[in-house]
C-alpha cells in the first residue's frame, strides 16, 4: 500500500485498514482531525470524507505523505495523543479544535463543537481547557464564546438563534407572560 507497509488480502480496504497503513507510514505517529473523531465514533458512522487519512506528527519531524495522507505537525505530540488506544489518536478535545478552527465557515465550526457535546464525546470544561493550552489557534475568540454558548443550548440552530439576540422561542401566537407560563384561560 505504502512503501514498507502492505496489505495481505485483495479487495478494497476498510477505513480502519487505511487509517493503520496511514499511522504505519508515518509511525511514530496519531490519527488527528476529522480522522480521529471518525475513529472515535466507530464503525457504523458513513458521513465525512473517508478517503483522507489525517495524522499527527512531531513538529519537528520532517515526513513526506503520499496521496490521501494529510500529515499535522503538533507541537507537544505526547500531551495532545492518547497513545494507549487502538489506533492511536489525537485527543478528541484537539482533534474537535483542530476541525472547528479549520472549518470553511463559521455554522461548520459550531456543527463541529456541538456535536462532539451533544453525542458525549467530550464536554465543553475539557474543549475548554484544551483550547487554553494552545498557543496558536485560528477562531480563538469565536471558538471560545461558541463553546460557553454550547454549553447551554443543544444544537446548531438554537445557538444561532441565540448568538442573534433571541431568547427562548414560544409558540407563534401566543403572548408571553412575566413568567414564562401562559395562563389557562389564554390556552386555545
Amino acid at each position: 500500500m505504502h512503501s514498507g507497509v502492505y496489505v495481505d488480502h485483495t479487495g478494497p480496504l476498510t477505513f480502519l485498514q487505511r487509517a493503520w497503513a496511514g499511522l504505519l507510514l508515518a509511525c511514530p505517529a496519531a490519527l488527528s482531525h476529522e480522522t480521529a473523531i471518525r475513529i472515535g465514533d466507530g464503525p457504523g458512522r458513513r458521513d465525512g470524507d473517508e478517503h483522507v487519512i489525517h495524522v499527527a506528527v512531531d513538529r519537528d519531524r520532517a515526513f513526506r505523505a503520499p496521496e490521501r495522507v494529510v500529515p499535522h505537525r503538533l507541537a507537544d505530540l505526547d500531551a495532545k495523543v492518547q497513545w494507549n488506544l487502538s489506533p492511536p489518536r489525537v485527543r478528541i478535545e484537539h482533534a474537535v479544535i483542530d476541525v472547528a478552527a479549520e472549518a470553511p465557515d463559521e455554522l461548520a465550526a459550531i456543527a463541529t463543537l456541538s456535536d462532539a457535546v451533544r453525542a458525549r464525546r467530550t464536554t465543553v470544561d475539557r474543549i475548554l481547557a484544551a483550547l487554553s493550552t494552545r498557543s496558536r489557534v485560528a477562531r480563538r475568540p469565536f471558538l471560545d464564546s461558541v463553546l460557553r454558548d454550547v454549553a447551554g443550548t443543544c444544537s446548531v440552530l438554537e445557538q444561532g438563534f441565540l448568538s442573534r439576540g433571541g431568547g427562548p422561542p414560544r409558540a407563534a401566537g401566543r403572548p408571553a407572560t412575566g413568567a414564562g407560563v401562559l395562563p389557562r384561560h389564554a390556552l386555545p
